[in-house]
């Protein structure tokens, strides 16, 4: 019976001894970004702590019990054990375990003093999205920057020196850049003239309360390689929200913005030798050096 004891306690003791430890496991969580980062993700923490609180209070009845009990504290380990990790991993709404619920870290990039994070989480109805972090120094103090695309697969950043600006591509293309002037593309309607990419940006020009206005459309010129871009002189404005796409023109050396909402491939702008706009809303931006 002394022999049993000492097991006994032995494995309580060391029980003990693992629940900080993991505890800390959980907080520095190192294949994935700063712990911080996850503030904005509840549910990873609720989990921690969920598992933490009812593991030290399980440690602590079996502890008692087997002082006492020996035979109760063993069968007590053996059925229960199972089922509260059981009902921690299935503790979520929607029936995700942890790994569901803390980011996996796609990409990072360093920039001076900077790290950025772009990480992929489980969001609102069981859809992964990706977002994108930004970390001081020692990595404590980490903003969620205003980025979120579920066009997920391939993702990676690529550093533009010529802007200091971060660009986010995935297997389609330029999706976001972030920088001076943020901005959203639309990579599905790219199109390639030579030894460039064009891409179209839009943005909300005007907003009332929560809702926009006035989508205003830009178009941009990029390397091969998705850096190096540059706004080119065409801005279209419109009330609500329309599918443009690109068309290059390799005779004559130049892209055509249309309308695709129209049966009839309506052309918007020209952008060229001799950049022309042909509907109402677009706008030839001058002063501006890029073309």
């Amino acid at each position: 019976m002394a022999t049993k004891s000492k097991i006994i306690n032995f494995v309580v003791n060391i029980s003990f001894f693992l629940l900080p430890i993991l505890t800390i496991r959980y907080i520095f969580w190192v294949e994935n970004p700063q712990f911080y980062i996850f503030l904005n993700n509840y549910r990873a923490i609720l989990y921690g702590c969920n598992l933490a609180l009812w593991t030290g209070l399980f440690l602590a009845l079996f502890h008692l019990i087997t002082k006492k009990h020996l035979t109760l504290g063993i069968l007590l380990f053996i059925t229960t054990m199972p089922f509260l990790f059981m009902s921690s991993f299935l503790s979520f709404d929607d029936g995700t375990t942890l790994s569901n619920n803390i980011a996996s870290k796609l990409d990072t990039i360093q920039i001076g003093t900077d790290t950025y994070y772009l990480t992929l989480e489980n969001g609102e109805w069981g859809h992964y999205s990706e977002y994108l972090y930004k970390c001081k120094g020692n990595n404590l103090f980490c903003e969620q920057l205003p980025f979120r695309s579920n066009n997920y697969g391939g993702v990676h950043f690529i550093r533009d020196i010529s802007g200091n600006e971060i660009n986010i591509v995935n297997k389609t293309g330029l999706t976001y850049t972030y920088g001076d002037h943020p901005r959203y593309y639309n990579s599905d309607s790219r199109t390639q003239l030579k030894s460039h990419l064009y891409y179209l940006s839009k943005k909300c020009s005007e907003i009332e309360g929560h809702d926009c206005n006035m989508f205003a459309y830009t178009l941009y010129e990029c390397s091969l390689s998705n850096t190096l871009c540059k706004q080119l002189s065409f801005e279209f404005k419109i009330n609500h929200e329309v599918d443009l796409y690109l068309e290059a023109n390799e005779t004559m050396n130049e892209i055509n913005v249309y309308n695709d909402y129209d049966a009839n491939k309506t052309l918007i702008y020209i952008y060229g030798l001799h950049p022309a706009c042909y509907i109402n809303g677009c706008e030839i931006l001058r002063g501006n050096n890029h073309e």
